[in-house]
């Protein structure tokens, strides 16, 4: 029987993002979890100052107050990779659940490549939301489980 106390959503207010936040509400009531969603202001900002994103991370969560499971907001600056690894040993989260690709900027896909580096590198197992899911809402969830050795 699989075991989920913790799960950690890492956001960057992408509409994949989105999804895999929506996901994790559905992960988190079905196990009755704690979900930690975690935004990482990347170092250099792409010209979004530190107030702007930790207002825009709020709304971007929205009210979690009809949850029966905690909801916790951390907000980080430095190299997303990184910041998302260790917050999921720190809170030794079970699972990762996060987008395959995020917000563009200057046509690089951030959260696409951190995504990958994260599936990498993390500890624990990672579900990502694949980006198709977000252009295709009609079709059926695709979801892969990456787990680590």
């Amino acid at each position: 029987m699989i075991t989920i106390r913790n799960i950690l959503v890492p956001v960057d207010f992408s509409e994949c993002s989105r999804v895999a936040l929506e996901k994790a509400y559905a992960y988190a009531d079905q196990f009755g979890a704690a979900l930690h969603v975690l935004h990482v202001h990347a170092d250099g900002g792409f010209g979004t100052n530190i107030d702007d994103a930790r207002q825009r991370f709020d709304q971007f969560i929205g009210d979690t107050s009809e949850h029966c499971f905690p909801v916790v907001r951390t907000f980080k600056t430095g190299s997303p990779t990184s910041a998302i690894c260790t917050e999921a040993a720190d809170i030794q989260a079970d699972i990762i659940i996060m987008g395959t690709h995020g917000a563009q900027i200057t046509e690089q896909r951030i959260l696409g490549s951190v995504a990958e580096h994260v599936v990498r590198k993390a500890l624990c197992d990672v579900l990502t939301v694949h980006e198709r899911e977000v252009r295709s809402p009609q079709t059926q969830p695709h979801l892969e489980l990456a787990t680590f050795v």
